[in-house]
């Protein structure tokens, strides 16, 4: 019997809620039932037993396909490679004692069934029982068939062309009587008789009278499929029992003989096959013969060719000498200049001094005043009238936290009555800067997201940092939060020259839902415990009202002494700049934001490029040494006339002049798009037309545009989306920095049909998983017209994504990727357009997108899945195929908490499916009865699967999963917190799929506070000082800033919370670095292996409930934060370049909240 060609179904791809109530391997599973020793004749890849085993059944395969076996390794326990019609039961099983035996769709395909029922008896229990689905041959379509004389063997079916036997109802009954079996259940799966399947015949039913339709269809069995049925082990005579032996005996022998001459058959077939490959093999060398010495005659051409250029590069040579003279002379002009400007710094300098001097009287000035008692009393009315104003605060104690990183008033044993409150201070003490970059002094209230409060603080007369900072609310100065000052801050270091001051920075988070609404202000105050006693800090100023005279004094003295002489010049001067030139942007559409987009619009006031500096961008052009030109790929096909205009007009208003726009009309329809190309054709000859006769959609329109681009590079631009004016000269100025790149893009944003900009899509530098989950560098575009040309340009039948099949094709040739971190393109919105985010608009777009990630799968020989979001269309899901289930060490570090730690545990043994894992606790010296019980219990349940070693040291995080990792057996080190608790079932094999990747350093998952609100989505270096997690507090429902949340995607790091990595990169980078002995090791751990190339990966589909720091508790005291600025530091030092410029990260993007907002 051979099944080698048959196609089985994947295990992972059948669940039993996809099975429906007619479906034969749904009603085996329930007739098989819960907990039962299984033995499955016919396994197929273990689709069965994969189901059986959720049911708590241990199953053993006989399977005769060994591929479809070695699958099948996974889900039962044993599987033996057999021919059931050759062997006998007790030569393959040793002895041993089976509940029930299945026999789905097997007997029919056996010459000697009779044999294998009667074998079977004897590895049944007491109580076993067989279970076997059957074909009936007495199907209504059969009969109908032989009364045409068909009789036509199929693929698939009841007339598989591998079923030896056929039976109907009374034959099965028949053929389990013989062996000793009496039936209890005999169920049917049923079909119709003119059923458009391939399981049965296909007839045409006017062929046949109604009468006999109607005779056949009244009949018991007619539409019967298969019998499903349970069978016990009954009673036999003796005689009956003989001959059947006999006979078995007989049908072993003819099968043997039958099996001889069919591998003496397959024998000579292969003997032939190799003599024709050997002949094949004999042309194919003579024809490669004849290639070679075709290659021969042209590499002699090229011989020749090569000798002419080199006669060429040497007339070039002696030009650039005569090119590198004029420059020469050129910086000796330069250097005439620099002597000029270092006299005008001479006299800024001179300048500087007497401001300096002016500041130093108008501080003495001020000082007089403030200690004159018209001024005291100018403070105290003042003070009067501000605690008039102020609200009451309601009773909110459990509604305002701190960040993590601060602390309440327990835990700093703060009693505000016996602290003495200062709130008109002689000395500058510190700010509160902001609340969210805004002005703190008028909140609006409630607040429904938590906010974040900054500034710094100091003790001037001790010269160090305040103990803290308390921030109160009223009068009654009832108490909001208190914060750590811990944040770096050179500013102020730097004003005092104070090295003590460097860690001035203070930052709280508040959550302010439970205020009434109107606005308030909140006070801060800089603590000294020594004193008990509490200095209010100076707001940081506001455009509420005009300054005084005097104000402004004091607030450029402020500026000063914090920010340097420098950053006070340089912002005044700012502020003459802005005040003189109020020229408007050169494109309208710059300088306007839509209404809903007020953060928006303020980092646009800040960042676009005003007419004074794209004339500065215009006169640097001019000394760039190296100017390539860079063609301007634009397809057309029937845009609205006044969106074509626009986006021909933003290439002619490029500041960078080294450019040629080849556009593509693709056989527009619509009558002034002709007209339109052909008068700006004419108004400019870097712009190059070709009308295509007939349409053929983007990818042959693009194509044609690049056949006439002769520039070093290709920029791509859509036929009605628009460039800002300093785009091409962003791209060249990068270009002449790193002339090797071959890719590079830039943020963008959307611009509605009234110019309106909206949207930002602020991008991280180049993520190469990020980008198979979406096309994020889409626009602008810009590459190496060579590589383009090497991949084939555009590929037909990728239209919508054509883009991003070619960027996938791309960057398998170069790693020479370069992101520019600003809005150079605006992409149009408007009905048609894929930029309107509509789902229905351009379907085939997501359709083509999946298609091209699919073959990127393929040609880097990493096989996998590809699936759409279909909430979110346009990002996409990449599951890999797993190569080899090679075992997973779960490590899991504990301490007491013998409960936390048993939910964690009952988690991974009880909804983990990959079969190939050790679960390794670390017991860092547990003393509870309960805790050490728990351990000995898991040991029993689980003897080959679970292990623990006690470390009963100092708690160090870094050394106890060292130690940890050094016991472990697994290819694949998971390292897990005992305070977690898996939801996902697939989570180790969706780990394993990214971790078996050479390009994957750390893996981890989507972790959830018990509320389902985000604990770890990812972590961003930068955020709060050091590091912090993505979307924290977010629910679990909401996609993120573009879908991060939703989707795979790279980061600089990853909790150690649950983190997968492969043993040997772990190695590689020498492990956790045992220095950071609570805090910031899982960071540490990353960043080496980012050092070394590797990427780091999210993956929102492995989910598990994080109970945070339940073992170790919060960093809420003074050793414990001692110890955390401590690590702080250090990982500051080493990792400085990652931190303050996070690669995966936008540095137009907050650092002072995990909400991806805007950073302005």
């Amino acid at each position: 019997m051979n099944l080698s060609h048959k196609n089985y179904p994947a295990a992972e791809n059948i669940t039993i809620e996809s099975l429906d109530d007619n479906h034969s391997l749904k009603k085996i599973y329930y007739l098989v039932g819960e907990n039962k020793r299984v033995i499955d004749f016919g396994c197929a890849t273990g689709y069965l037993a994969r189901l059986l085993q959720q049911q708590g059944c241990e199953v053993t395969g006989v399977e005769i396909n060994p591929e479809a076996a070695k699958i099948a390794e996974h889900y039962c326990k044993q599987v033996v490679v057999a021919d059931l019609d050759i062997v006998h039961l007790a030569e393959i099983l040793p002895p041993q004692s089976f509940d029930v035996a299945i026999f789905g769709d097997v007997l029919e395909h056996l010459r000697d069934p009779w044999r294998v029922l009667k074998e079977t008896q004897h590895l049944l229990s007491s109580d076993g029982f067989v279970v076997a689905s059957i074909p009936n041959i007495a199907h209504g379509s059969i009969r109908l068939a032989l009364l045409q004389g068909k009789f036509e063997y199929t693929e698939l079916g009841i007339l598989d062309n591998t079923h030896l036997r056929f039976f109907t109802k009374k034959t099965v009954e028949d053929l389990f009587e013989k062996t000793g079996y009496v039936i209890d259940v005999l169920e049917r799966t049923k079909l119709p008789i003119f059923a458009d399947t391939p399981l049965i015949p296909q007839l045409n039913k006017a062929d046949f009278s109604s009468e006999l339709i109607q005779k056949l269809e009244q009949e018991a069995e007619t539409e019967t499929l298969q019998f499903i049925l349970r069978a016990y082990p009954g009673d036999h005579k003796s005689r009956y029992t003989e001959l059947s032996e006999q006979y078995s005996q007989l049908v072993v022998q003819l099968g043997l003989t039958q099996a001889q001459l069919h591998h003496m058959q397959v024998e000579l077939e292969n003997s032939q096959s190799q003599i024709q490959h050997i002949q094949v093999e004999l042309e194919s060398s003579q024809s490669q013969l004849e290639q070679a010495q075709s290659e021969v005659e042209h590499f002699q051409i090229q011989l020749e060719t090569s000798q002419w250029q080199i006669e060429q590069l040497q007339a070039e040579s002696a030009h650039a000498r005569s090119q590198l003279q004029q420059k020469h002379e050129e910086l000796e002009h330069s250097q005439l200049q620099l002597a000029q400007i270092k006299t005008e710094l001479e006299h800024s300098q001179s300048q500087l001094k007497q401001t300096q001097a002016d500041l130093v009287r108008s501080r003495s000035l001020i000082n007089a005043m403030e200690s004159s008692k018209f001024w005291r009393l100018r403070n105290l009315w003042f003070g009067f009238k501000q605690l008039m104003r102020t609200d009451r605060l309601p009773t909110m104690q459990k509604s305002i936290t701190p960040a993590p990183v601060n602390s309440t008033e327990s835990d700093f044993h703060l009693n505000l009555k016996e602290i003495k409150f200062n709130a008109a201070p002689k000395t500058l003490n510190g700010c509160f800067d902001s609340i969210d970059g805004v002005n703190p002094t008028a909140i609006e209230v409630p607040k429904t997201t938590p906010v974040i409060a900054r500034g710094w603080a100091i003790l001037p007369d001790e010269k160090k940092t305040a103990d803290c900072v308390i921030i109160t609310y009223g009068k009654n100065r009832q108490l909001v939060a208190v914060a750590l000052v811990n944040s770096e801050r050179p500013d102020v270091a730097q004003a005092f020259s104070n090295p003590a001051y460097q860690k001035s920075g203070w930052s709280a988070t508040l959550n302010l839902t439970d205020f009434p609404g109107g606005k308030i202000q909140l006070q801060a105050w800089a603590y000294n415990a020594a004193r008990h006693e509490a200095t209010l800090l100076s707001f940081a100023s506001a455009k509420v009202k005009p300054m005084s005279l005097l104000s402004r004094l004091k607030h450029y003295y402020a500026v000063l002494r914090v920010k340097g002489t420098r950053y006070a010049l340089s912002q005044a001067a700012k502020k003459i700049y802005y005040k003189l030139d109020t020229s408007p942007a050169t494109v309208e559409v710059g300088t306007i934001a839509a209404p809903h987009q007020e953060q928006y619009a303020r980092w646009l006031s800040k960042n676009f490029p005003r007419e004074a500096d794209l004339k500065k961008m215009a006169e640097t052009v001019e000394i760039f040494p190296y100017k390539p030109i860079i063609s301007v790929i634009m397809p057309v096909f029937n845009p609205p006339e006044q969106f074509l205009r626009a986006a021909i007009a933003s290439v002619l208003e490029q500041i960078y002049p080294y450019w040629e726009l080849c556009i593509a009309d693709d056989a527009s329809t619509k009558p002034y798009v002709k007209s339109v190309l052909e008068e700006y054709a004419r108004q400019d000859p870097r712009i190059k037309v070709v009308f295509r006769e007939e349409n053929g959609h983007i990818s042959r329109a693009s194509n044609s545009a690049l056949e006439l681009a002769t520039g070093e590079f290709i920029a791509l631009l859509d036929h009605d989306d628009c460039l800002t004016p300093d785009a091409l000269y962003e791209m060249a100025l990068l270009l002449n920095r790193h002339p090797q790149a071959d890719m590079i893009y830039s943020d963008e944003d959307k611009i509605d049909q009234q110019n309106r900009l909206q949207d930002p899509f602020f991008k991280p530098d180049w993520c190469p998983d990020s980008f198979l989950s979406r096309m994020y560098t889409c626009h602008l575009g810009t590459y190496r017209r060579s590589l383009i040309e090497q991949i084939g340009g555009f590929r037909i039948g990728y239209e919508g994504s054509q883009d991003y099949d070619l960027v996938l094709r791309l960057t398998e040739k170069t790693t020479n990727i370069f992101h520019i971190p600003k809005i150079l393109y605006h992409w149009r919105v408007h009905p048609e357009s894929t930029a309107a985010g509509v789902a229905s608009v351009k379907s085939y777009a997501h359709i083509a997108a999946e298609k091209a990630i699919a073959e990127a799968l393929t040609r880097r020989h990493e096989p996998g899945r590809v699936t759409g979001i279909p909430e979110f269309p346009g990002n996409y899901s990449v599951r890999y195929e797993i190569s080899h289930y090679k075992r997973v060490s779960i490590i899991i570090p504990t301490r007491n908490l013998g409960t936390i730690l048993n939910k964690c545990l009952e988690s991974i043994f009880q909804k983990s499916t990959y079969p190939n894992y050790e679960v390794i606790v670390i017991d860092n010296g547990s003393t509870e009865e309960k805790t050490l019980k728990i351990i000995s219990q898991w040991l029993d349940r689980q003897p080959e699967r679970f292990k623990c070693y006690p470390l009963d040291i100092p708690f160090n995080y870094s050394h106890l999963n060292n130690y940890a990792a050094s016991k472990a057996e697994g290819d694949y080190l998971l390292f897990l917190n005992n305070d977690t608790e898996v939801v996902t079932p697939d989570w180790l094999e969706a780990m394993v799929e990214q971790a078996q990747r050479a390009s994957i350093g750390a893996v981890g998952a989507l972790l959830l506070y018990p509320d389902n609100s985000i604990q770890h989505a990812g972590v961003v270096l930068g955020l709060g000082g050091v590091a912090a997690h993505s979307h924290r507090h977010f629910p679990a429902t909401t996609p993120g800033y573009v879908c991060q949340v939703k989707t795979i995607n790279n980061y600089s790091a990853i909790t150690g919370a649950c983190l997968m990595c492969r043993r040997e990169v772990f190695a590689e980078i020498g492990g956790f670095d045992e220095t950071l002995a609570v805090a910031y090791n899982d960071i540490d751990l990353c960043l080496k292996m980012s050092n070394l190339g590797y990427k780091n990966v999210y993956l929102p589909h492995v989910v598990l409930y994080h109970y945070e720091s339940k073992s170790r508790g919060y960093e809420d005291t003074p050793e414990k934060m001692a110890r955390l600025r401590k690590e702080a530091d250090y990982l500051l030092s080493k990792w400085r370049k990652f931190i303050d410029n996070d690669p995966c990260y936008s540095p137009n993007l907050t650092r002072d909240r995990e909400d991806y907002g805007i950073n302005v």
